[in-house]
């Protein structure tokens, strides 16, 4: 059996891979991306690998934890290099921090995605949302999973936020030390899937890792006193389990801007969508219209007005995520024409036709 199966290689891969003429001594997994370049693992083990031209130039090509890439020599002596990132099954992505409208890709090929939070202060129906919904998107399974429950002396209140806020999803409360719920919540790796976690710092992403690896590969930290985590993993960094399956760890995500995509705010508002078509207009926005469905909900006490406005909020941010996108876009291609443009009058003037 190849190494890379216990990594989540499937045959539609190789196949793939087969079609640009690779073989499988070519091709590999990112375990770990750094700025001077990738950690991929191969049939022959772990090398290093960089990226060059458009792979490195483009955010939304750059390869990234999670990816199947295809590798070339460099030369004597030199790093591997990465000239294809083959097509992406599934992906987590999310708008990148700062004014520009970029995206930054966290991680990709991922099956399922645990929405990890500690117990206690860090329940936060919002971010929940949110993260599902970012999930979603990416075409992964949204799990929650509720963290610490040795240390929670009454996890009732916080696992009815959680339930609430992603009433569809499967909800785990674990605790990795004494063992609680992990037996049940391990069957996500069933089929050598590939699992991710995201939440913020201190949720105890890093302790379920190491609970995995049998190990203490990762260090961990607690929540201070004021509720926010401590960075205690700091870059993205993919791991096979002894038992099949692999998982990729994150630094905590304090905040997360959603990135442009379809259907995952639906999946996560399921309740709201099932009652859109008894709103009198099909384009209804739940906002003021008449014969609004969902608003009448609310007003009835069946729908929480939280969890609407959360809805029309990260509705909005998705709106001008893709308005923002289209603008950049074209921005970029008037660029390139006027680029094009005065590349064609230097020539002209050399006289080069």
């Amino acid at each position: 059996m190849s190494p890379l199966v216990p990594y989540g290689l499937r045959p539609a891969i190789v196949e793939e891979a087969a079609s640009l003429g690779a073989s499988l001594s070519e091709l590999g997994r990112v375990i770990a991306d750094h700025k001077g370049g990738c950690r991929v693992l191969t049939e022959a083990g772990e090398i290093l690998a960089v990226a060059r031209g458009k792979l490195l130039r483009d955010a939304r090509e750059r390869p990234t934890v999670g990816d199947w890439v295809v590798l070339a020599d460099a030369g004597a002596g030199g790093d591997r290099v990465i000239t294809r990132v083959l097509s992406r099954r599934t992906a987590l992505v999310r708008k990148a921090a700062g004014r520009e409208t970029v995206p930054q890709v966290l991680a990709t090929h991922v099956d399922v995605v645990l929405v990890v939070c500690a117990l206690g202060r860090d329940v936060n129906g919002r971010r929940i949302e949110r993260l599902v919904t970012l999930a979603h998107h990416g075409g992964a399974r949204p799990i929650v999973v509720l963290t610490k429950a040795d240390l929670c002396d009454d996890p009732a209140p916080f696992i009815a936020e959680a339930r609430e806020a992603a009433p569809d999803c499967p909800l785990h409360v674990v605790s990795p030390r004494t063992g609680l719920g992990m037996e049940e919540l391990s069957r996500c790796f069933d089929g050598h899937a590939t699992v991710s976690l995201l939440g913020t710092s201190g949720a105890g992403k890093s302790t379920l890792v190491n609970y995995w690896l049998g190990g203490a590969v990762q260090s961990t930290g607690d929540l201070s006193d004021d509720g926010r985590g401590r960075h205690t993993t700091t870059s993205r960094q993919l791991y096979a389990l002894p038992n099949g399956g692999a998982v990729i760890d994150t630094p905590g995500l304090r905040e997360v801007a959603l990135w442009t995509g379809e259907g995952g705010l639906e999946a996560t508002f399921d309740d709201i969508d099932a009652l859109a078509p008894d709103c009198r207009f099909n384009d209804c926005a739940h906002g003021g219209e008449p014969g609004c469905a969902v608003r009448a909900a609310v007003e009835a006490g069946t729908l929480d007005p939280a969890r609407y406005e959360s809805f029309r909020a990260l509705r909005r941010e998705l709106e001008s995520a893709a308005q923002n996108l289209a603008v950049a876009e074209r921005g970029a291609r008037a660029r390139a024409r006027v680029m094009t443009r005065a590349l064609h009058a230097r020539l002209r003037e050399k006289g080069v036709k």
